[in-house]
């Protein structure tokens, strides 16, 4: 094999990862939106009083460094594992009312990738930086999981003990 036949190679690569990669941005960005259609939020979007930008009530979030929402070009390279997984955060901001402050937003770490060409997703753990065992195919059925996740931490009474461990992010 001569060089210009190893270059068609690796642009033939090239373009595949890159394919992959806008395919795993697109799985996450579809998982936030199955988790908006189950919560069905009454508001489309709250702005901040700081610095005016308006926010959706559930966001996909990069948590690859500091969590923060993603911006029009999606997640990048910085949020994939060395096993090929993009790990992002689904955010949910909670408030006491529709113009109150400040508000509160949670997230849930979130990993995704593809075997055999479909999409797997399961929970992210941040401490051992590493998805949980147990991978889900099925969009629907995860996204139904992690509002549950969610209610069960949002179900917490400090008057029964301590918390167990919990996935839940704080912004």
């Amino acid at each position: 094999m001569n060089l210009s036949e190893l270059n068609d190679l690796w642009n033939t690569q090239r373009q595949q990862y890159k394919i992959w990669f806008d395919n795993l941005n697109k799985q996450a960005a579809t998982l936030r939106n199955e988790v908006w259609e189950i919560l069905q939020p009454t508001l489309k979007e709250w702005t901040s009083p700081e610095n005016g930008p308006k926010r959706s009530y559930v966001e996909l979030h990069d948590i690859s460094e500091k969590p923060q929402p993603v911006s029009g070009l999606g997640l990048t390279s910085k949020s994939l594992t060395d096993m090929g997984e993009l790990i992002f955060g689904i955010a949910i901001t909670f408030e006491p009312a529709p113009n109150a402050f400040p508000k509160t937003t949670h997230y849930m770490p979130v990993a995704v990738r593809f075997i055999n060409k479909a999409p797997q997703f399961s929970f992210f753990d941040k401490t051992s930086g590493r998805p949980d065992s147990k991978w889900e195919q099925d969009i629907k059925i995860f996204a139904n999981t992690l509002v549950d996740e969610m209610i069960k931490h949002l179900s917490f009474n400090p008057l029964d003990g301590p918390r167990t461990s919990s996935r839940i992010g704080f912004l």
